[in-house]
């Protein structure tokens, strides 16, 4: 009699150590699930090396190793600063998760949503949570209230420093509004082979063959570009951010503005969106060729005022006691 209530407490002891593990798997971080075990609803979080939360969610995981895991229908949240205040969050219908290395590998259409208001799609997306790098080298569709941007190979996104490289062909648009709605008319084209942006300063660099470009107004060729955006100060309830609205562009080396039969060239230069005003400056010369004559001044700046479609040119040089040189010459007709 002893003997069989002695085993039956055993029996007892070994069904609840079961209940109580099934029961911790199902509670827990499941780091120390059986490989092949489903888990329904699962919520990874933790800290990275640098101490930045992040929290990933699936509504589907299967544990396919001590510490990976396969995702269906994923969204994930990344923590920017202590204060939780400035965060990415990622939505993809699958990936895979190395929770002990914090790697993220998402595919199948991935969509990025920033807390400083853009929103990112691309198809497939590499995310190293300790190192704070995210990487594509799909293409990349960036988007806001005031633009885009697309960028043909991908784009690596530096999370710690707030920066993102993009890899060309790079296409943008930005549009001036205001907070009024304005047609593709209004807007300002840039194109570029690379583009380095720091979301948190309100800078963007498009570097190597930049074409910029206005409807029906004008277009410039240069080197390398320079966007610099209005930024919103931080109040009680919002961080500070860029508006997407543009302060100036700066223009750098072999800067061309073409406008019908004018050309101007300039050392350096600088484009006002909202003043609707391109100033080149430098070892300027504008040239202005019509069927019968041409013209071609130098001078130490010229103005290109884009309502008017006019350009001025001046020279401030003292040593030609600011006058400007003219040169008038007959079109040689082609034989």
């Amino acid at each position: 009699m002893l003997k069989r209530n002695i085993v039956l407490v055993i029996l007892l002891g070994i069904i609840l150590g079961v209940l109580s593990w099934y029961y911790y798997l199902h509670t827990q971080k499941y780091k120390y699930s059986f490989p092949g075990y489903d888990i329904e609803n699962a919520d990874f979080f933790g800290a990275t090396g640098q101490g930045k939360a992040f929290n990933v969610k699936a509504n589907y995981a299967k544990k396919i190793s001590p510490s990976v895991y396969n995702l269906n229908t994923i969204y994930c949240k990344y923590f920017l600063d202590p204060g939780r205040e400035k965060y990415i969050e990622v939505i993809s219908p699958t990936g895979v998760l190395n929770e002990e290395k914090s790697l993220l590998d998402l595919n199948g259409g991935v969509e990025f949503i920033a807390s400083y208001g853009y929103r990112m799609l691309t198809e497939n997306f590499f995310i190293d949570l300790n190192k704070h790098i995210s990487t594509t080298k799909d293409e990349v569709l960036v988007s806001g209230a005031q633009g885009k941007v697309v960028s043909k190979d991908g784009m690596i996104i530096y999370m710690k420093d707030k920066k993102i490289t993009f890899h060309g062909p790079i296409k943008s648009m930005f549009i001036e509004n205001d907070g009024k709605s304005l047609g593709t008319d209004e807007a300002i084209y840039i194109n570029s082979d690379t583009l380095d942006v720091d979301y948190e300063n309100g800078i963007a660099e498009y570097k190597t063959n930049v074409f910029v470009q206005k409807n029906g107004g004008f277009d410039l060729y240069c080197d390398r570009a320079k966007i610099f955006f209005v930024i919103k100060q931080a109040t009680e309830n919002k961080i500070k951010a860029s508006s997407g609205n543009i302060k100036r562009i700066e223009l750098y080396d072999n800067i061309t503005i073409v406008k019908e039969q004018k050309t101007a060239k300039g050392d350096s230069g600088v484009i006002y969106p909202k003043e609707k005003l391109i100033i080149l400056t430098g070892n300027v010369a504008l040239k202005d060729k019509t069927d019968k004559r041409e013209g071609y001044l130098e001078g130490s700046e010229v103005r290109y005022y884009m309502n008017e479609g006019v350009f001025k040119v001046k020279n401030e040089d003292a040593s030609k006691k600011g006058r400007v040189k003219i040169i008038l010459g007959e079109t040689k007709k082609s034989q």
